[in-house]
C-alpha cells in the first residue's frame, strides 16, 4: 500500500472500522501523515508568531485550535487503525486497550508509594506497554487468512527463512 492509498483507506473507507486488518505500510503512512500535518500546523503557527502586535498569542490560539480540531478528527480512524494493526498479527484489538489501562492502573497503584520510586517504577511500566504496542505495530502479517479476514496484502506473506 502506497501513501495516498493509506491516508484514503484511514480517513474515507475505513474511518471507523475496527474490523478486518491492516498492513504494516497502512499504519505508518498513516502516521507519516499524521506527522506531516502536526509539522504544518507547527509552521503557520511559527510564522504567526512573527507577525507584529501580539503575533504570539493569536499563534498559540492557532496552534492550540488546531490541535484540538485535528485530534478531534483523527482520533477513531487512527484507534481503528490500531486495532486493525493487531488484527493483522492475529491478536485481539482488546489488547491495544487493555495495555492503555494497564499503563494507567501502573501509576495509580505505584504512584501511591514513595513519590521518587513510584514515579521511576510507573514510567517503567509504561515504557514497558508503550514498546509492546510499538512492536505490535512493526510485526508482519500473519500469513494467509486469520479469524480477522484475508491478509491485507491480497497473498499470503512468506517468510525469507521459511
Amino acid at each position: 500500500m502506497n501513501f495516498p492509498d493509506a491516508t484514503r483507506s484511514a480517513f474515507l473507507k475505513k474511518y471507523g472500522t475496527f474490523s478486518g486488518r491492516a498492513s504494516r505500510s497502512e499504519f505508518w503512512y498513516v502516521l507519516l501523515f499524521l506527522l506531516l500535518i502536526l509539522l504544518v500546523i507547527f509552521g503557520v503557527a511559527s510564522a504567526i508568531s512573527m507577525l507584529p502586535n501580539r503575533g504570539d498569542d493569536w499563534a498559540l490560539l492557532f496552534f492550540f485550535l488546531s490541535c484540538v480540531v485535528a485530534l478531534l478528527g483523527v482520533t477513531i480512524p487512527v484507534l481503528a487503525l490500531i486495532v486493525r494493526r493487531f488484527h493483522d498479527i492475529g491478536l485481539s484489538g482488546w489488547w491495544y486497550f487493555a495495555s492503555i489501562f494497564l499503563s494507567n492502573v501502573a501509576f495509580v497503584i505505584i504512584g501511591s508509594g514513595s513519590l521518587e520510586v513510584s514515579l521511576e517504577l510507573a514510567e517503567l511500566s509504561s515504557s514497558l506497554m508503550s514498546l509492546a504496542v510499538f512492536t505490535v505495530t512493526v510485526w508482519p502479517s500473519t500469513t494467509g487468512v486469520n479469524k480477522y479476514g484475508e491478509n491485507p496484502h491480497g497473498k499470503a506473506v512468506v517468510s525469507t527463512f521459511e
